[in-house]
């Protein structure tokens, strides 16, 4: 909870509520940096499991033998099964909350 000012029709009110908060996540696949990206700090293990199917570096969860991630932290370690191809051509601004660095044998495309 934080207090925040909040302008409706001219007028300011001291109020007290939830506020929406991005923070940076640096994801790790087998000890290699694979990616940087805001994010809400929250259910990050999901975020990084969903993403790395949707890129299909992985085609299930038994690929995945650890995955630990901490929003205090801003990093998420993944160990697979396997060790993918891990480019990294350097930073590729990719939109709004995602600077990918490294990509399994992918070209940077907007998300």
């Amino acid at each position: 909870m934080r207090t925040y000012l909040r302008v409706r029709s001219g007028q300011g009110d001291e109020v007290t509520g939830e506020v929406v908060r991005e923070q940076p996540l640096a994801v790790y696949v087998n000890g290699e940096k694979f990616l940087m990206l805001l994010c809400s700090p929250m259910d990050l293990e999901a975020l990084v499991v969903g993403y790395l199917w949707l890129e299909k570096i992985i085609g299930g969860l038994d690929e995945i033998c650890r995955i630990e991630a901490s929003a205090v932290d801003g990093r998420a370690e993944v160990t697979l099964a396997r060790s993918p191809r891990l480019t990294n051509p350097g930073p590729t601004r990719s939109g709004p909350g995602l600077v990918q660095v490294g990509r399994a044998g992918h070209q940077g495309r907007y998300l």
